[in-house]
């Protein structure tokens, strides 16, 4: 028996095609399942790094996308999947495929999405998982005020989720549409000002003193750096961005201001967590995807008002060279596969 399938695929450096291929499901591996997605998220940051090669480290053809929602259509013999059930997993942007489930990490294993989740909103829970990461390493209580630098979908879903964890949040983005979206999910503050004012502008929000904890969502070292001189005496930084681009600076004074201040500088890569519950860890990424689809579904993380644009397969090709000319029109944007 095969399955159709559609499937974007990077053939080569700004390349963006749509394939279409049969997958034989006649007999799986032990290990494999079929999904028919409902819909995958687009990581602009990380796609596009892949499309145009940023890192010079891109071995194409290549076929992009890390996070899908859809149905099991067929799983292995034994397995604790059933044809029907809701999943998401570390699909690549395909309608269907064969998905090697129960690796022992994260994007290998297929995590329960409930019923009452718009699958177009589901889509974002690999987004909004790794932006929960920043919340596991940071030491936030209620009142605390957090700068959030860059406040694209991953800046804007860790915004929020600092925001609901009782904190004071200032946002921080030289694009004026991504600092309005953030204003409409109830960030009060934030500040479309260029990154040469970004330090003063927190020093003025705080009275001088600088934020208690400074999130870079950004993935930018100068922005990092900008980070730094904006945390408070014993505060801390959180490296939530993956800085992927060169970066020439003079970083002795804010070295400086790291030492003098006994300020933590703190990575929250998501691979810091086990991918399910151990008796020995605190946090995990069953544990982590379990309160963002809670979150989604009692509205307190607002995935649709994120979502800019819905598009069809056929549209796939356009969407990426518009996300890479003009992100400021652009904020969460999602595959519709149904």
């Amino acid at each position: 028996m095969t399955t159709s399938a559609s499937a974007v695929l990077f053939p080569a450096t700004g390349q963006v095609e749509l394939i279409h291929e049969f997958l034989d499901d006649a007999a799986l591996p032990a290990d494999r399942v079929l999904i028919r997605s409902e819909a995958s998220a687009i990581s602009a940051g990380t796609e596009l790094a892949t499309l145009y090669n940023t890192l010079e480290n891109v071995r194409y053809p290549i076929r992009p996308g890390y996070g899908a929602v859809g149905r099991v259509i067929k799983a292995c013999e034994g397995s604790e999947l059933k044809p029907g059930q809701r999943v998401y997993f570390a699909g690549r942007h395909a309608s269907a495929q064969l998905f090697q489930q129960d690796q022992n990490h994260q994007w290998g294993i297929c995590y329960p999405v409930p019923e009452s989740i718009d699958p177009l909103d589901a889509a974002f829970g690999a987004l909004a998982e790794i932006a929960m990461t920043s919340l596991d390493v940071s030491p936030v209580t209620a009142g605390d005020t957090v700068a959030v630098f860059g406040l694209g979908l991953i800046g804007l879903l860790a915004a929020s989720l600092f925001t609901a964890a009782g904190a004071r949040v200032i946002g921080l983005d030289p694009i004026p549409q991504r600092c309005q979206l953030a204003r409409r999910l109830g960030i009060a503050t934030a500040l479309d000002v260029s990154p040469a004012l970004q330090v003063s502008e927190i020093k003025r929000e705080t009275g001088g003193r600088g934020a208690d904890i400074c999130v870079d969502a950004t993935g930018h070292s100068g922005v990092i750096l900008s980070a730094m001189l904006a945390t408070r005496r014993f505060g801390q930084v959180t490296l939530l961005g993956t800085p992927r681009a060169r970066f020439s600076a003079d970083m002795t004074p804010a070295f400086l201001w790291v030492h003098e201040q006994g300020i933590t500088v703190r990575g929250s890569h998501v691979h810091r967590l086990p991918a399910r519950d151990l008796p020995e860890t605190a946090g995990s990424a069953a544990r982590n995807y379990g309160k963002v689809f809670a979150m989604m579904a009692n509205g307190t993380l607002n995935i649709r008002a994120m979502i800019s644009h819905v598009i069809r397969p056929a549209d796939i090709s356009d969407t990426y060279k518009k996300l890479q000319a003009s992100p400021q029109d652009y904020a969460g944007v999602v595959i519709d596969w149904r």
